[in-house]
């Protein structure tokens, strides 16, 4: 029994590599898009593994089904070191967007490329994790998302005409959480958080 779990691990971790691809963090963040914004999928998430509060249903839900305007996704796996190493970003980067992820503007959520609900919540209890995270055990979300190596970071505005993307970073986010959230408030046009002297 443990010598198959063993494998089933060895093999996941392999198959998820070239995706996790040791892809390093970028020195920079993605400027503001200067073109129209492209369309992206209503991603239909299944039922989140974590994290039901802030007026979250505890079923299914389409991405356009969100109350905020802008929805950060956070696409990582239990597999891949980068996506481990940035926990604490993340939970600082939830934390500075407001309570469970959000402020009724911005909203953070991830997707578990690979994960079943069990890692999914196994994640989100290592690093502290308060806003909602999704299951993708069969990657069909992440497919629909292009099959992004991981972790990357999809910035969406929700519109009258389904979701469209205003940035997409891709790498962790080591050190740089409070820039990105900056970046992201930039792009959606929602002004700065005031500094404290």
């Amino acid at each position: 029994m443990h010598a198959s779990l063993s494998v089933y691990l060895l093999v996941a971790t392999l198959w998820l590599l070239p995706c996790c691809g040791f892809c390093s963090p970028q020195d920079t963040l993605p400027p503001c898009s200067q073109t129209a914004a492209e369309p992206f999928p209503d991603l239909r998430l299944p039922p989140p593994a974590t994290a039901t509060g802030s007026g979250l249903p505890a079923g299914a839900m389409a991405l356009s089904g969100f109350s905020e305007e802008i929805i950060i996704i956070n696409m990582y796996s239990w597999f891949c070191a980068p996506c481990q190493a940035e926990g604490p970003d993340l939970k600082y980067l939830a934390g500075q967007i407001g309570p469970d992820g959000t402020d009724g503007k911005i909203r953070i959520i991830g997707i578990a490329a690979g994960d079943d609900p069990t890692l999914t919540a196994r994640f989100a209890r290592r690093h502290g994790l308060e806003y909602a995270l999704y299951p993708d055990p069969d990657l069909a979300l992440h497919k629909a998302a292009g099959s992004p190596a991981v972790p990357s970071f999809f910035v969406v505005r929700n519109t009258p005409t389904g979701p469209v993307l205003l940035f997409r970073h891709t790498g962790a986010i080591l050190g740089q959480s409070g820039a990105f959230l900056s970046r992201v408030r930039e792009c959606a046009g929602i002004p700065p958080l005031p500094t404290i002297p």
